[in-house]
């Protein structure tokens, strides 16, 4: 994530969701986040960790919004005109044969 994008809040329905699957994962975040820093937070590993969590981020925000377009009805719509045209297009193909 970039310094420079805005923050915007998350929709209630994703974080209802997000929490009832952290909540069933059975995980203790408590303990998790009681952990104080290692040391060498400026290592490799760690650089490397936030890398994945960054691209971790960006994939659930993609996968969200392609989930959310297919969800709304709009691929069928225009799977739908693209069938329309295609068959306006072999009527017309075949009047020229």
């Amino acid at each position: 994530m970039s310094s420079s994008s805005k923050s915007k809040a998350l929709p209630l329905s994703d974080t209802l969701r997000d929490l009832a699957l952290l909540r069933a994962s059975g995980v203790d975040f408590s303990s998790v986040l009681s952990q104080e820093p290692s040391t060498g937070a400026n290592t490799p590993e760690s650089s490397e960790l936030l890398r994945s969590t960054e691209g971790s981020h960006e994939f659930v925000n993609e996968t969200r919004g392609a989930l959310k377009v297919y969800n709304s009805g709009e691929l069928q719509r225009k799977r739908a005109e693209i069938q329309k045209v295609q068959g306006e297009l072999d009527e017309v193909l075949n009047g020229l044969s």
